[in-house]
């Protein structure tokens, strides 16, 4: 079905006609093969290299950027966007693609070659060397792992003090340590503690760099201030009353509520004034928008455990709202899922996927909080989870991100506290708001627990294989991590039941949308012989509450992508609905899922696909392994048909239906099968 002999002959050919500098008839022959393989990326690097070398640059520059979202790390889209980008003379654009380029080839001759044509940036000055530092830092920073645990610190640099996504070093998100409460009383700095690195916890707001600055005030503000350097002498003066910043710990915002007049600030260095926030609240939309993201919560352990029992505050909470029977996420792990909750997207869609490469979701459609931010609402983020940093995108449309790696702090404890802290302090305002809740990883990550789990859980279970360098998301059954998961889940629910409370005592359900997620089940539930892909991986929970919400069970079937849909429907934003999701028809929409669609592309490993029915599972799985770019040949694939209520293998009397669940997987993989 895949493989064309035709097409797979003039593939050769044509590639034969470059090699040899033959372009005649070449566009003829690219223009039937395209017509063979409509979808291989391969067309469009045949199409670049032909415009390219016929001098047609921008004609050639079009057809990559039509694809290079979903392909970042093809090595042939980003060399010849290297080429193309030369010839037009934007050097740092080519700079940026050839650095990727470097960091993508397998060759040991091409990389000598492309690092030459690096080094020739700075020998014919073609760029500002400060410039050329600034892109290799940057490109160094995606293709390096031990980069991505955004904001540790690491070989002595940080993002801490420093402006991110900025665009001419004065204006962006400001990062700064969020630890004043503590700090400032015994004035003993962090990165001071026993000569240590730490994990900082960090706050980051748009900002820009200032050292005097006068506001006209019409309307009730916040101004955060943050104080950049010691003996910086810098006072705000409030309708001619000055008050001296000087006691303000360095690299830290504090927060100052403003009424009406003028407001001046004024300093002999710089320091950085963040967006001054609008106390306004819109009536006519909610209060507070809040999901709750609980990192790797199975749907499928709750319904054979039962959620009155394992989680017996969040169901009193949700039970009064609508509880989502039959959810699946679009993938097997949190960097894959968090993409498809904010994009609305498809893994092959928004192309984040590889495990120690960096890719920043894409621009050319608003995500999620951006939604929200255009909408009015005042945006933030409270995360522990190092896959949903602000550097991977998930900062846009966000107002204040909250962020520490859970490996060092924002337990469930220190993420509600500070979600309540956040909704006080905002209270008259238009919140949206996303928190990460991320404990259950110490389980399958193999991480003591707290307290009461270490209490509860049996010492035979407290036996970890941390060294057998398999990554959290892909290990195997194990009878012991269950136990554990089981009180992890338990304690997670009485710090839910502490917020839960607090939102009962202090809102109206109309006033409020409130959503508790999950974006994978966990392997170590999975039974040998079970697919990978089974629904103790791939179903997990969706319960909303709030205003039209109705109270009940939707047993419809839902994909994770779909959230983006439920949350924007709900809070009566307005979007472009041109994407891979569907607004579920108990939530007002158009029409039911058929069917559900998870997959596993995971370079190294063969290409996996579950599809979800109310009758059957449907399990795929490839010959060929995925490449870095995303990429696979299919070769003899194995596929079967379960029925779900007894585990009886069916391929042979659904025959038809296994031929459309076929028909469906080669339409979604199209651009990603090598022919």
């Amino acid at each position: 079905m895949f493989f064309n002999d035709d097409a797979n002959k003039l593939k050769k050919t044509i590639n034969g006609k470059f090699e040899q500098g033959d372009l005649e008839g070449i566009e003829a022959l690219i223009k039937e093969y395209s017509a063979l393989c409509p979808y291989d990326i391969d067309s469009y690097c045949m199409r670049s290299i032909l415009y390219y070398c016929e001098g047609r640059y921008d004609e050639a520059e079009q057809e990559i950027e039509k694809i290079i979202d979903k392909a970042q790390f093809n090595f042939d889209l980003n060399y010849n966007l290297a080429l193309i980008s030369f010839a037009k003379g934007d050097y740092e654009k080519s700079l940026i693609y050839y650095c990727k380029s470097y960091y993508l080839s397998n060759s040991k001759e091409l990389s000598e070659s492309i690092m030459k044509s690096i080094d020739s940036f700075t020998k014919e000055n073609l760029i500002e060397t400060n410039k050329i530092v600034s892109i290799i830092k940057s490109q160094r920073n995606i293709f390096e792992l031990t980069y991505t645990r955004f904001p540790k610190k690491v070989e002595n640099e940080t993002y801490l003090g420093n402006m991110i996504f900025d665009k001419n070093e004065k204006e962006g998100y400001f990062v700064a340590l969020y630890d004043y409460y503590m700090a400032q009383r015994d004035s003993i700095e962090l990165e001071k503690v026993n000569g240590l690195n730490h994990f900082y916890k960090l706050e980051c707001l748009f900002s820009k760099k200032i050292k005097n600055e006068k506001l006209e005030i019409n309307e009730k503000q916040i101004i955060p201030i943050c104080v950049k350097e010691t003996e910086s002498d810098a006072v705000i003066s409030v309708n001619g009353q000055t008050f001296d910043l000087s006691k303000n710990m360095t690299n830290r915002f504090y927060y100052y509520p403003i009424d009406s007049g003028i407001f001046e600030v004024n300093s002999k260095k710089e320091l950085v004034l963040g967006n001054p926030i609008m106390v306004k609240n819109n009536l006519n939309k909610k209060k507070l928008v809040l999901n709750i993201f609980v990192d790797g919560l199975s749907q499928k352990f709750l319904e054979e455990k039962g959620i009155e029992n394992l989680m017996p505050n969040t169901y009193s909470y949700f039970k009064e709202g609508t509880i989502c029977n039959n959810v699946h996420v679009t993938g097997e792990w949190t960097y894959v899922n968090m993409a498809s909750f904010f994009t609305g997207e498809y893994i092959t869609n928004h192309g984040m996927f590889h495990p120690t490469f960096n890719a920043t979701i894409s621009d050319k459609k608003p995500i999620l909080s951006e939604l929200f931010k255009e909408d009015g609402y005042f945006t933030a983020k409270i995360d522990g989870d190092w896959r949903s940093v602000p550097t991977y995108g998930y900062i846009r449309g966000v107002d204040r991100f909250l962020y520490q790696p859970a490996v060092r702090g924002m337990n469930a404890e220190e993420v509600i506290t500070e979600t309540i802290e956040h909704i006080e302090a905002f209270k008259d305002l238009n919140k949206f708001l996303w928190i990460c809740l991320s404990d259950l990883h110490d389980i399958p990550d193999e991480f003591e627990g707290r307290l009461v789990t270490q209490v509860n859980d049996d010492i035979s279970n407290r036996v970890f294989n941390s060294s057998d360098g398999t990554t959290s998301v892909r290990k195997g059954f194990d009878k012991k991590k269950i136990g554990r998961y089981e009180n992890q889940i338990k304690r997670l629910d009485i710090y839910l039941g502490i917020l839960f409370n607090y939102l009962e005592k202090n809102f109206k359900d109309e006033e409020i949308l409130i959503s508790l997620i999950s974006d994978h089940g966990q392997g170590f539930l999975i039974p040998e012989g079970k697919a990978f892909l089974s629904e103790e991986r791939s179903k997990v929970p969706f319960m909303f509450r709030g205003k039209n919400i109705s109270k009940g069970i939707c047993d419809e079937l839902i994909e994770g992508i779909d959230l983006l849909p439920i949350l924007l429907r709900e809070s009566d934003v307005n979007y472009e609905d041109n994407r891979d999701s569907n607004l579920p028809k108990y939530f007002g929409g158009a029409k039911e899922r058929e069917y559900t669609y998870t997959e596993s592309i995971f370079p190294g490993s063969t290409y996996k696909v579950a599809i979800n029915d109310k009758k059957h599972e449907f399990i795929f799985e490839t010959e060929g392994i995925v490449g870095q770019d995303g990429r696979f040949t299919v070769g003899d694939y194995k596929c079967t048909l379960l029925n779900k209520s007894n585990g009886r293998e069916e391929s042979k009397e659904y025959s038809d239906k296994i031929k459309d669940f076929l028909m469906i997987i080669f339409d979604h993989i199209k651009q990603n099968i090598i022919f």
